[in-house]
């Protein structure tokens, strides 16, 4: 290390220094005025806390904490009155865990969103922010001021820039107990427009990963439920096309090992292969002399006397590992089942009772009930239909089995990272848990495309809202309409180029070239009928009911063509300036697209098909009839007719 490196090393260590820190857990029990605030750091749930302590420095170092050390500080900043402001906002913080229904780690986000502006206050000389209402006002403006530059500059998203303004709004209201702080403040406005939908997986990724979920479930249940012994021949995917459809796992920490990844030497005696442990030639005709003979034959001794004690422990470590990672992919099972999220669903409770409701085999579907914190604590409900009802049948002869006598109130748990809480029981599944068996399948097979619960959410939406309407699909969902239509309708690209061709090939039906002629075809007053008094429709439920009784009935037919020349063209746009013409007899906007949107809309998809032959020509038209009035024939009797009834 260079000597200039050395001085700034000491620099820094001698301005920032740790301090000693104490964590309590939140909610606060007992009198807060007994703490010493500048050591206190708030604990909101495992693995998420705060070092409020630290803002009674007014300089604080931004490096990275080290987990279980509190945040490096200048000692000599130390403030007596922001000392006495930060024990006031630890009391909000443990009275708003205690009463706001919120979830722990939606407070923890919150309220680091709102420390991290009083690091920005601290940073640009607004250290008194809170100090009293009018400086907390005067340092939000200046923050907000700041926020809108960095929308400006790229920096930063808007939508990000608005859940900082707003939660540090929120913070400051919370602290002096006022509403409307940001009253009289150009206030940033968040937008749709910058949200990204969530993208709906494609069907083959989809099913790739549930065949891989289903054969882990179905494979290590029956190693450790049904007792199978090492070597155990996983059965894989059909799609895999690897030798007889199978893994051979090995009770090893690296337990498999597939054709596109080769182990090391370090477990030259396990043929993951053929399924069997290899003799010391074996090693040698494999891996060459580099080892002793006598070493090969140790490793061949290790090998054979790990897997003889295995199978005859069944409830050995590296089976207990099998099994979690059985219970995991059938969360992913039953994510993509119920379209859940994942914390409700690694919160789902359980009871006995529900146990044997469900292991009744004339119950074909089962209802689970949780609590959606982010929806003001909604009450959910999912199924499990009839199709994954033996998967749950079967995951709960592997539950019973890894807890081992024991209870959980959660129908999904955990034993913790390498199994530490084996002895004292199990706990809670974590949110990250989808992460976490998401990238295990990942390293196992690199080309797998994983689905989040997002996308699983997503890939749902869009099956219910082809179905139905977006009402009945946010209904199913359990969201509003405009999260259904906003945030999971987004489509899968493969559906889209589908949808695209589709749309295509039915303008290229319906359009004729100019001058083609079709057999017994009759002209009408939007084009030609090429089977008169045979109206057919061109969907399942067309806005209006095909008839040849008039020209809307036409329009939905599947018998209509419209040639791409002047005169069809004319009757199309007459027909919509004469819709148009009576417009003002419709109620209110709603009404007006209720009556005439779908005609209107279906002479604009017609028309898009006749401006691929012609466009000039249509333009052309269209200023004529828009503009002009020259309306064809028909159309000119019939708005003449309108006129005389004063409807027009």
């Amino acid at each position: 290390m260079s000597a200039w490196r050395v001085a700034r090393w000491n620099e820094l260590m001698t301005e920032f220094v740790d301090r000693k820190v104490a964590y309590y857990d939140l909610p606060l029990t007992g009198d807060i005025a007994m703490l010493s605030i500048e050591k206190v750091v708030l604990v909101y749930e495992k693995g998420y806390s705060i070092d409020f302590g630290s803002l009674c420095y007014l300089r604080r170092s931004d490096q990275r904490r080290k987990p279980g050390h509190g945040c490096p500080v200048d000692l000599s900043s130390f403030d007596e009155t922001r000392c006495h402001q930060v024990r006031v906002l630890i009391e909000c913080v443990s009275e708003r865990q205690k009463y706001s229904g919120n979830r722990p780690i939606t407070l923890h986000g919150c309220d680091r969103t709102f420390t991290r502006f009083i690091d920005w206050c601290d940073l640009h000389h607004c250290s008194d922010c809170l100090a009293n209402e009018m400086q907390a006002r005067a340092a939000f403006g200046s923050y907000v001021d700041d926020l809108r530059r960095l929308v400006d500059q790229n920096q930063l998203s808007i939508n990000s820039a608005v859940d900082y303004q707003d939660f540090s709004q929120k913070g400051l209201e919370s602290y002096f107990n006022v509403e409307n702080l940001g009253q009289g403040i150009n206030l940033l406005v968040g937008s749709n427009r910058a949200n990204n939908p969530t993208p709906v997986p494609d069907d083959d990724s989809q099913e790739k990963l549930l065949a891989w979920c289903k054969c882990l479930l179905e494979g290590f249940c029956q190693l450790v439920v049904d007792q199978k012994y090492y070597p155990f021949a996983l059965t894989v995917p059909g799609y895999m096309n690897w030798p007889d459809n199978r893994l051979w796992i090995f009770p090893t920490k690296n337990w498999y090992e597939t054709p596109d990844t080769k182990r090391k030497a370090k477990f030259r005696a396990y043929d993951f292969q053929n399924g069997v442990v290899r003799t010391g030639e074996e090693i040698e005709h494999r891996y060459g002399k580099s080892d002793s003979h006598s070493g090969n034959l140790l490793a061949v001794k290790k090998a054979k006397r790990l897997i003889a004690r295995s199978n005859q422990d069944f409830y050995s470590a590296d089976r207990i590992e099998r099994g979690i990672l059985a219970m995991n992919a059938f969360l992913i099972l039953f994510i993509a089942c119920t379209a859940c999220n994942s914390t409700p669903a690694v919160e789902t409770p359980w009871s006995e009772e529900l146990e044997e409701v469900i292991l009744n085999p004339s119950v074909e579907r089962q209802h689970f009930r949780m609590i959606k914190y982010r929806a003001n604590n909604l009450l959910v409900t999912f199924e499990i239909g009839v199709q994954y009802m033996p998967y749950l049948r079967r995951f709960l002869q592997l539950r019973n089995y890894l807890l081992m006598g024991k209870r959980s109130n959660y129908l999904f748990f955990s034993y913790g990272p390498n199994l530490r809480a084996l002895k004292t029981g199990p706990v809670p599944a974590a949110s990250w848990t989808i992460q976490r068996i998401l990238g295990k399948l990942k390293r196992m097979i690199p080309a797998l495309r994983t689905v989040t619960p997002k996308e699983w959410r997503a890939a749902k939406q869009n099956y219910v809202i082809r179905n139905y309407d977006p009402a009945t699909a946010a209904r199913i969902m359990q969201h509003s309409q405009e999260t259904a239509l906003r945030k999971y309708s987004n489509g899968s690209e493969v559906s889209q180029q589908i949808e695209l061709s589709s749309f295509f090939s039915q303008v290229e039906k319906v359009v004729l070239k100019r001058g083609e002629e079709i057999p017994g075809s009759e002209t009408n007053s939007v084009g030609v009928c090429i089977s008169p008094n045979n109206p057919k429709s061109i969907g399942d439920y067309p806005p209006v009911i095909p008839s040849c009784q008039g020209a809307e009935g036409c329009l939905f037919c599947d018998q209509c063509r419209v040639h791409a020349d002047d005169t069809d063209t004319r009757k199309l746009l007459s027909a919509r300036y004469c819709i148009r013409k009576i417009s003002h007899l419709a109620s209110s906007i709603e009404h007006f697209d209720l009556l005439f949107g779908g005609v209107l809309q279906r002479i604009d998809f017609i028309l898009m098909g006749v401006k691929r032959h012609d466009l000039k020509m249509v333009e052309r038209i269209e200023r004529e009839v828009d503009m002009d009035g020259e309306l064809d024939v028909f159309w000119s009797n019939k708005l003449e007719m309108l006129m005389e009834l004063e409807l027009v």
